[in-house]
């Protein structure tokens, strides 16, 4: 009963609320609920309290609209309160928090981190939001946070040529940045940033001069940011997938994992499965079907800045295939399909030294045919030249793609794209932008 009226003095600030707090809690559970059930209905309780009398005390904004967002606010507010009281007060661990207030395990991590210092000050979120670096947002206060964004190694920020997940990952922290965040990115020497940048190597695997060991050079990356560094963040967002779980579970400081891959193969399934409460986002719904019972977060499409593109409404007679050669993305039927239109085709593909066997026997001798423009590898400003004055983007790939970032760079330049209807295509984009194979 003290601990409960003690949680409740702490949220109202007023003995009388506080007491018709706690009564009206135990007017709702039987003598022989759980500790976790009465702290449920406590919520609940103090959730029905909440009025419109709180509600003005928030602040107005351009961007804040009370009679939308009012409640909403009051209620995270609320629940971030609750979350730290219950830990400093009740002693209840992580996962315990995470059961009473019905949020992923690294939202309510989260949430005990930014939420402890406005305890003590005993302030309230919109004051945070003057003197202690939180703004308001359209849905929700948001504190300026120190960011580790962790980026493969296989490609420069942002690559020089191939590499979408790199190129994601560039666009995000410089957007982080403008937003005003303390953002530190851990990627190869040779990257360019306008964040903090940590180089566990000096120039990318792909292209880079020296010849390093992939994984090593990853674990090496992974164990400064989790065992050396990691008090120095708020959040750290991984790109690296699997090879960040083991890291990340033992932390303290809060992990999202941004999945880019297929999660179909080998023992992509059982290793999610493995650490279950971590918090994924997936870059497509289509890209959740094989793990589906895991804490998916959220699900966040990629998109570019509009100015990286330039559109083009007059262009010339010839496809385009763009991207690299493999067996799952079907160069050789990009090909064939261009020969049966009787239509020039441009090809702008890397050849991984996994795939050269295929190149060699499935593409290679198609090549020599007189529509069939083979033009390497390119960079963004030749990508973007190609794709303006392409016809169409002939994307024939037959594999469950979790998204596809050259259908979006064509779209931007109001080129049609060609597709086969698997994996995020049919899901990700309006119907009336494609052709369906």
């Amino acid at each position: 009963m003290d601990e409960i009226y003690s949680l409740a003095y702490w949220l109202t600030g007023s003995e009388t609320k506080a007491t018709e707090l706690v009564n009206n809690t135990y007017l709702n559970v039987d003598k022989d609920s759980s500790e976790r059930e009465v702290f449920k209905m406590f919520r609940a309780c103090y959730f029905d309290s909440l009025g419109q009398d709180e509600a003005n005390t928030l602040p107005e904004t351009p961007c804040f609209r009370k009679e939308t967002h009012a409640v909403e606010l009051l209620k995270q507010e609320a629940d971030i309160r609750l979350s730290v009281l219950l830990s400093a007060i009740s002693g209840l661990k992580h996962r315990t928090i995470s059961r009473i207030i019905g949020k992923p395990l690294n939202t309510i991590r989260v949430w005990l981190s930014m939420g402890r210092k406005s305890l003590v000050h005993n302030t309230r979120f919109e004051h945070l939001f003057l003197n202690e670096g939180f703004y308001l947002t359209e849905r929700s206060i948001m504190k300026k946070l120190r960011i580790a964004q962790i980026a493969p190694l296989v490609e420069r920020v942002p690559p020089k040529k191939y590499g979408g997940t790199e190129r994601v990952v560039y666009h995000l922290t410089e957007g982080l940045v403008e937003k005003g965040h303390d953002v530190t990115l851990f990627a190869s020497g040779d990257s360019l940033t306008s964040a903090r940048l940590v180089a566990p190597i000096s120039e990318s695997l792909r292209l880079g001069k020296k010849a390093h060991t992939p994984i090593m050079v990853n674990m090496m990356m992974l164990s400064r940011v989790y065992e050396k560094m990691a008090h120095e963040f708020d959040i750290i967002h991984s790109h690296l997938e699997y090879q960040t779980l083991p890291y990340a579970y033992k932390a303290q400081v809060p992990t999202v994992l941004t999945m880019h891959g297929r999660l179909d193969l080998g023992d992509s399934a059982a290793m999610l499965k493995s650490y279950p409460d971590m918090a994924y986002v997936s870059i497509s719904d289509s890209q959740r079907l094989p793990v589906k019972d895991i804490n998916w977060v959220k699900t966040i499409y990629h998109g570019y800045p509009v100015s990286s593109f330039e559109f083009n409404n007059k262009p010339k007679d010839y496809f385009l295939f763009l991207g690299r050669f493999s067996e799952e993305k079907k160069p050789q039927e990009a090909i064939m399909l261009a020969r049966a239109c009787n239509i020039p085709l441009k090809i702008a593909a890397k050849i991984d030294p996994a795939d050269k066997g295929f190149f060699e026997e499935k593409v290679k001798p198609l090549l020599n045919h007189p529509l069939i423009d083979y033009v390497g590898e390119v960079d963004d400003t030749r990508k973007v030249e190609l794709l303006k004055n392409a016809k169409a983007l002939l994307n024939t790939i037959d594999w469950p793609e979790p998204f596809g970032l050259v259908m979006i760079e064509a779209l931007a330049c109001g080129t049609p794209v060609i597709v086969r209807g698997c994996g995020s295509a049919p899901g990700n984009h309006s119907w009336q932008d494609w052709f369906y194979l």
